[in-house]
């Protein structure tokens, strides 16, 4: 019995130890510790670039893992290269693209970049005074020379009309109320980085039928020619008598068709200068309507003659209060 009770003390005194022994492994011993990665992180968006080489733009890391890979999703907009451990990136063609970026750890972050063509929205003109004849319509045009193209603009007078093309020609439209009245406005010109430009119009009436730009395009053409407000009044396909003659001191041009004529009369002579008791008749079928004046007084005046041919032009009110006008040339002699 004695040996049975000595054998349990010696197992009870083993096992105590064995406790021991693991307790102090345990706390003697400190855990390995878990690698943890950072998570990839990069400069602020958007990420706006100027195109060429000597602007480039460094995209910052703020906290990544190293052995960093970049591309771009469009290197016809924007491409990048690192150099010395800098991430660079260049504009090429105005645009959008993304840009990639990632690390040894799998991390990655798509930023948008947006690449454009200049700081400044520069106009060909900034400042478009023309003419316009009362009751008719003119027009005058100008155009960018730099900006990033989407073009938006947009006058401050209800009077001037304005309109753009996507290649930046700027076209003014008005049509001078009355001959004392002079029209301004400020046209505001936006691109697609919302830059701005502006325009100063001024729209001057004459009396004159014609501006002096469009009277320097009739002066350039000596074909034989009759127009009424700015339509060909002659049908070609019909075989025209013109005439060309003095009676009484009164002198007509114009031509006859049958029924159908186009007359001009007036005294004086073929100098250049104003007329007098100058009187239009006419019956004729252009743009797809009859055209009917008797006797009807006009204001004419011959704009140039070069020895062969006359250049006159003239206007003149109906009874509708319609404002006319129109020009033709024709030679001297019969």
């Amino acid at each position: 019995m004695r040996t049975i009770n000595n054998i349990i003390l010696i197992s009870l005194i083993a096992l105590a130890f064995c406790f021991t022994s693991c307790s102090s492994d345990d706390s003697g011993e400190q855990p390995m510790p878990i690698p943890s990665d950072s998570e990839l992180s990069i400069g602020e968006e958007p990420i706006m670039i100027k195109i060429g080489e000597e602007n480039k733009v460094e995209l910052e890391v703020l906290q990544g893992n190293g052995n960093y890979n970049v591309f771009s999703t469009n290197e016809n907009i924007a491409k990048t290269e690192i150099t010395d451990a800098k991430i660079m990136i260049e504009g090429i063609k105005m645009g959008n693209a993304y840009i990639v970026v990632s690390d040894k750890s799998g991390y990655y972050v798509k930023r948008p970049v947006s690449v454009y063509i200049t700081d400044i929205l520069e106009l060909e003109k900034t400042e478009l005074a023309f003419e316009a004849g009362i009751g008719k319509p003119a027009s005058a045009t100008t155009k960018i020379i730099n900006g990033n193209s989407g073009y938006k603009v947009a006058s401050d007078n209800k009077k001037v009309s304005v309109s753009i093309t996507q290649e930046g020609v700027i076209t003014v439209n008005e049509a001078a109320e009355n001959a004392d009245t002079e029209i301004t406005a400020i046209i505001t010109v936006t691109d697609a980085l919302n830059l701005t430009a502006f325009l100063k119009v001024r729209i001057i009436p004459t009396t004159n039928p014609y501006t002096q730009v469009e009277m320097n395009e009739i002066l350039a053409d000596d074909t034989q020619r009759y127009f009424l407000d700015d339509v060909d009044q002659i049908n070609w396909t019909w075989s025209v008598t013109f005439e060309n003659k003095v009676d009484n001191g009164k002198i007509t041009y114009g031509w006859n068709y049958y029924t159908y004529n186009h007359l001009i009369t007036f005294n004086g002579d073929k100098s250049k200068g104003k007329k007098t008791d100058a009187l239009f008749n006419c019956y004729n079928y252009a743009d797809r309507k009859f055209i009917t004046y008797e006797n009807q007084p006009i204001t004419l005046e011959i704009a140039n003659n070069d020895g062969t041919n006359i250049w006159a032009v003239y206007s003149f009110t109906d009874q509708s209060g319609v404002s006319h006008r129109g020009y033709f040339c024709d030679t001297i002699e019969p």
